[in-house]
Parts: structure tokens; C-alpha cells; sequence
């Protein structure tokens, strides 16, 4: 599985700013669920988590088809056509003092990738979005498009198989709802219209030393 290069850009992103104040749920009964969808994969001393994502169902989707890009439609029109529930992702959960950083996505000629921030028992969030086109805003105006775009959550739900020690090593295992702020994007008409995505996430990883300060 290739890793896409929007991952390497959330790796530079220190910090989510929007709804902070996000408490964490803890629910041992999901750990069954969870354990059935995603798993962990050692390689040596390295070890990689799995964070899997359904994206919740976009009115029009098929006016923003590009053939030529694995972006979040082309992800929307996968889930549909073969009846996936989740979008299969890597990713790597960092913990620096008492802050953990889990980043994952997935994407070769574009892609969806995610940013998640767990601080005193917290979440925020953000999620990247890479195309192939110049079809991405935060407004309305055509002048102003992008191939890629950074949205901040607007809703953002954890819930975790049990409290977080926030230990080196330590496996987490959870689900995440969340809804990102609207954004506009180009269809294939040339007319800008409204989006607000939202996902479903299941993952599961162990904490790792974070040497990205």
C-alpha cells in the first residue's frame, strides 16, 4: 500500500484549533468490532496501525467525478460500487509528553488524509484533501481554487476500548465520528458548489515516540 504524499503534509500540521473541547467516550464493548477490522503490523521495531474510514454519503456526488484522481469521490464511488463499508488506511499514532498525534490516509494521484489530536483527554482534528485539479475553496469565488484544501473539524466524537495511559507502546483501539466545516469545490458543469463531508473511522495503534516536535 503506497503511502500518499498529503500524509508527509499532516505531519507538519502542530495543532487543531477549532472545538477543542471534545470530551473522550470509553466502551469496552466495541474492542470485538474493532478487533474484526483493523490490526497492527510489525516491522522490526516499527510498528504500524490500521485507521479505516467510510465516507457518510454526499447529495450529487457523481457531478464531481475525476477519473483521473483517487480523491474523496473517487473513494465515495468505490465505497458504493463494491458495497464497502470501510477505505482501507495505514496509519501512525505519535505521543509526545501528553499529547498524542495520529496521522493516516489514503490516496495515490490525490487523497483523504487525517489529523487527529488527543490532548488531556480531548480531541481535534483536521482533515487534507488532494486532487488532481484546481477544483478545492474556501469560498465561492473561482479565483480562489486549489488541488488541495486543510478543513477543521466542525463535530468530532471518539470513543476508545479503554482510558489512555499515555505510555510508549501502549495500544489504542477506537471509532471517531466526524464532520469537517464546509468548503466549495468545482464539478464537472464548472459550477461551485457546497460540501460538508463527514466519516466514520475505526483504527487501532500502538503509541511510538514522536521525534517530530
Amino acid at each position: 500500500m503506497r503511502i500518499l504524499k498529503l500524509i508527509l503534509c499532516l505531519l507538519l500540521l502542530n495543532s487543531c484549533n477549532k472545538k477543542t473541547e471534545n470530551p473522550i467516550l470509553v466502551d469496552k464493548s466495541i474492542i470485538t468490532e474493532i478487533d474484526s477490522i483493523v490490526e497492527i503490523k510489525q516491522y522490526g521495531n516499527h510498528s504500524i496501525g490500521q485507521l479505516n474510514f467510510n465516507i457518510r454519503d454526499i447529495k450529487n456526488a457523481n457531478e464531481f467525478n475525476n477519473d483521473k484522481s483517487s480523491d474523496l469521490f473517487s473513494f465515495l464511488k468505490t465505497q458504493r460500487d463494491l458495497n464497502m463499508k470501510f477505505i482501507k488506511s495505514v496509519c501512525n499514532c505519535n505521543l509526545s509528553n501528553d499529547t498524542i498525534k495520529i496521522i493516516g490516509g489514503q490516496g495515490y494521484t490525490g487523497g483523504v488524509g487525517f489529523f487527529l489530536k488527543i490532548y488531556k483527554d480531548s480531541i481535534s482534528g483536521k482533515v487534507s484533501l488532494l486532487t488532481t485539479k484546481k477544483v478545492y475553496s474556501k469560498s465561492k469565488e473561482e479565483k480562489d481554487l486549489f488541488d488541495n484544501i486543510n478543513l477543521l473539524t466542525d463535530e468530532i466524537k471518539l470513543t476508545i476500548t479503554k482510558p489512555i495511559e499515555y505510555k510508549i507502546n501502549e495500544t489504542i483501539k477506537g471509532k471517531i465520528y466526524l464532520k469537517t466545516e464546509p468548503f466549495y469545490q468545482k464539478n464537472i458543469k464548472g459550477e461551485i458548489k457546497k460540501i460538508v463531508p463527514s466519516f466514520d473511522i475505526i483504527f487501532t495503534c500502538k503509541l511510538q515516540q514522536n521525534n517530530l516536535q
